[in-house]
């Protein structure tokens, strides 16, 4: 919407069209738009390379936390696997020590059982020592009272 170069030239002498390198004639306005159009241009691809570089740089950050994620879940993985294995351990040897305690319990009572047969075994054989102490010393007084008598007889 540019005015022709002469009217443009008569108006305002400052906007005398310029020749291009094809020796057509470029108004000054146009030449100005265009070069601060340009200048945008360089900018916003300045920018957008700022920002590809950013999201670069964001994207490899993002890939190595992701990759840092990854690692850390299989350690967690390998610990909570010893974890049940160590579980499984405490587990098993809990059962073989009540086990343990059960039969520990068990010769106990066998134990106190052998002694209190031992003990009711010794009382009874103490028993009848004592009995048959009392029926010698009663076979003896029977003798003797025999004897003392069969002298007294003969005398």
């Amino acid at each position: 919407m540019a005015a022709t170069p002469t009217n443009t030239s008569i108006l305002d002498p400052s906007l005398k069209p310029e020749i291009g390198p094809n020796s057509i004639p470029r108004e000054a306005a146009v030449i100005a738009y265009t070069e601060k159009y340009l200048k945008e241009l360089d900018e916003l691809r300045y920018q957008l390379i700022a920002t590809k570089t950013t999201i670069d740089a964001s994207v490899a950050s993002a890939q190595s936390a992701q990759l840092q994620c990854f690692a850390l879940l299989k350690e967690l993985d390998e610990k909570n696997h010893s974890l049940k294995e160590h579980e499984d351990r405490v587990q098993r040897l809990a059962e073989q020590l009540d086990n343990l305690e059960n039969d520990l319990q068990a010769r106990e009572l066998s134990q106190k059982q052998l002694k209190d047969e031992v003990m009711r075994v010794e009382h009874d054989i103490m028993e009848l020592e004592i009995n048959r102490g009392i029926s010698r010393t009663e076979e003896k007084s029977i003798e003797v009272g025999i004897l003392s008598s069969g002298s007294s007889l003969s005398n």
